[in-house]
């Protein structure tokens, strides 16, 4: 089978002994309001690795807007709270990767701010990692 590098455009064979074509998925976010409307804003999916910057520079973002002298502690405290939606391995992955960087990265350019911040993962279902 030929395949084409996605950045480099470079042709390359590939040989296989089963092919599997997987069909990808997309997110079920169950009908609640808000969710596409505010998708790249507050709502981030974890599907790609745009995603993946995209929360990051978020995150940053939250941070900086933190470090405004002029505002309140509910307003700080409302930009330094973290919500993930899921109890899977994605989320879960996800939580505990995002607790190391605000115990390890986040101090090094917030110190003030990096033991405010609170991550909070969400489970509709009776059990995490079902």
């Amino acid at each position: 089978m030929q395949c084409e590098d996605l950045y480099s455009k470079e042709i390359f064979d590939l040989n296989y002994d089963y092919l599997i074509i997987a069909a990808g998925s997309k997110t079920n976010t169950f009908d609640t309001p808000g969710i596409i409307e505010n998708e790249g804003k507050d709502v981030f999916f974890l599907k790609h690795l745009y995603h993946a910057h995209s929360i990051r520079n978020r995150i940053i973002e939250c941070f900086e807007r933190a470090s405004n002298p002029k505002l309140s502690s509910e307003e700080r405290n409302a930009l330094l709270n973290f919500i993930v939606v899921g109890g899977g391995a994605t989320s879960c992955e996800f939580s505990t990767e995002l607790s190391e960087l605000l115990k390890i990265d986040i101090p090094k350019w917030y110190p003030l701010l990096s033991q405010k911040a609170k991550i909070t993962l969400i489970e509709a279902g009776p059990k995490i990692l079902l």
